[in-house]
């Protein structure tokens, strides 16, 4: 018996995947049901999936199952790609430029400054901690408003 020569009905599982029943299917459980996207990629392939062969759906869409959207994939592989984190835009704080990184890649050591890359990161100070003109980071706009502070309280005692 060959996939192709199976007929199917469907359901929705509690996971939002779609189930399909297939009579005489070697993976059908006591129903009969298997999962839609693996029924695809069987029909596609011409043979049943093996145990060890997962279908990953590219776009995350479960209820997505034409065969442009799946693919087969190890186990290690699948878990890999379902760890993957979609990318942000950041903004650097130094020059503004715009970087895709995804959001473990943008902490920068507990501060909320993002730098896109180590150039700009100790461009601004080097070794000095003091304020530098122009600089957008936490550190310079702490001590640009700490003397600003100390400026306007001068200016309002006259001295």
């Amino acid at each position: 018996m060959t996939p192709s020569s199976l007929t199917a009905t469907r359901r929705i599982d509690r996971g939002d995947y779609i189930l399909v029943r297939v009579l005489g299917h070697p993976k059908g459980g006591k129903d009969g049901y298997i999962y839609e996207h693996r029924f695809v990629m069987e029909q596609a392939v011409g043979r049943f999936l093996k145990s060890s062969e997962f279908v990953h759906h590219r776009n995350a869409n479960k209820k997505d199952n034409h065969l442009s959207n799946l693919e087969i994939t190890s186990p290690s592989e699948h878990s890999r790609r379902h760890k993957e984190k979609p990318k942000k835009v950041f903004k650097c704080t130094r020059c503004r430029k715009k970087v895709y990184r995804t959001a473990a890649q943008s902490l920068n050591r507990g501060t909320k400054d993002f730098y896109c890359s180590r150039k700009c990161r100790r461009a601004p100070h080097g070794t000095d901690s003091r304020y530098v003109r122009g600089c957008r980071c936490v550190r310079c706009r702490k001590a640009h408003r700490e003397w600003a502070r100390g400026y306007r309280k001068q200016q309002r005692t006259g001295s």
